[in-house]
């Protein structure tokens, strides 16, 4: 609300807005969790007082969305798709984090619309899901828990050059309907400031999957969260049967 008119001006220069929300953060009386531990009914709550604030600031509802950490369960894309809401990123494939709620072992890798009742397929939902992209050959895990690398600026010790070669790589294999280079920032880092330690990472990333694509012999194209969602809905559901979440499993 404090900031309307420069997210209408972010907009009015191309980009798209949708409602990005920790539960606990909005509301930590009520909503103890993240996304993932909470049931359907809490998570229909707590978005759609959420909406009715993002709404008042900018005189109209989000239609895509993001949950904090990546966290959520088999309501969640229901829920989404109830409230209204036609795409976002709210997967992480290979993911398994079940302190934060967000396991998403086995995911589809690529993106989907998604499925009504069981979060790691496939399926017909009015809902297109545009999962992070990571590095399957990254698997940093202990205990069974962990996350695959992404191209996130915050690494500290990353070599963004090699993850999105290997993701690059990676796509170019599973041959998606839809390929894309999905990433997560985060809004406590000033990139605008040349000195930034994390805003300078920003930027060797988006120069290493310029890199990596035209190597693979890919043209990136910049475009929108909200056009690739259009472009997801316009191809025919999925039927959500095991060989859907099968296949991106052992493409992982």
């Amino acid at each position: 609300m404090a900031h309307a008119g420069r997210f209408l001006e972010l907009e009015r220069a191309g980009a798209c807005l949708g409602l990005h929300l920790h539960p606990y953060k909005y509301d930590p009386a009520r909503f103890r969790a993240h996304f993932g531990g909470l049931s359907a009914d809490a998570q229909r709550k707590t978005r759609s007082e959420t909406v009715a604030i993002w709404a008042a600031a900018l005189g109209r509802r989000p239609t895509l969305f993001r949950p904090g950490t990546f966290s959520a369960n088999d309501g969640t894309y229901q829920v989404l798709a109830d409230l209204g809401f036609t795409g976002g990123s709210v997967s992480c494939p290979g993911r398994v984090l079940p302190e934060l709620n967000a396991v998403w072992a086995g995911a589809v890798a690529d993106p989907h619309r998604a499925h009504a009742t069981f979060r790691m397929l496939a399926g017909d939902l009015d809902f297109a899901d545009l999962p992070l992209s990571v590095d399957f050959s990254d698997r940093g895990f202990r205990d069974g828990r962990g996350s695959p690398r992404d191209l996130r600026p915050d690494y500290r010790d990353a070599d963004h050059e090699r993850i999105a070669a290997n993701i690059v790589g990676q796509i170019r294999g599973r041959a998606p309907a839809v390929p894309i280079m999905m990433l997560v920032t985060h809004n406590d880092n000033d990139y605008s400031n040349p000195a930034d330690r994390v805003g300078r990472n920003f930027r060797r990333v988006l120069d290493a999957i310029g890199a990596a694509c035209r190597a693979a012999g890919m043209a990136p194209v910049g475009t929108t969260v909200e056009r690739v969602c259009d472009a997801v809905r316009a191809l025919p559901p999925s039927a959500g049967d095991w060989k859907v979440g099968h296949g991106a499993l052992l493409t992982g």
